[in-house]
């Protein structure tokens, strides 16, 4: 991934809107960026080097 990438994915991270998932991150950097890369590293560049945390559905009583 360029750097541009990489700082376009950091951006979309920490936007309140999020992801909810890394499928989705998978498919955005796809749809979006035109990267074609394995889910396995979307998934470690995503939790581990980017330090990105997914948004988390809360449910209300």
């Amino acid at each position: 991934m360029t750097a541009e990438t990489v700082d376009r994915l950091s951006k979309e991270l920490l936007a309140p809107e999020g992801f909810s998932s890394y499928q989705e991150v998978h498919q955005w950097l796809t749809t979006c960026c035109e990267v074609k890369v394995a889910y396995r590293t979307v998934n470690k560049w995503t939790k581990y080097r980017l330090k990105g945390k997914l948004r988390i559905a809360t449910s209300r009583e």
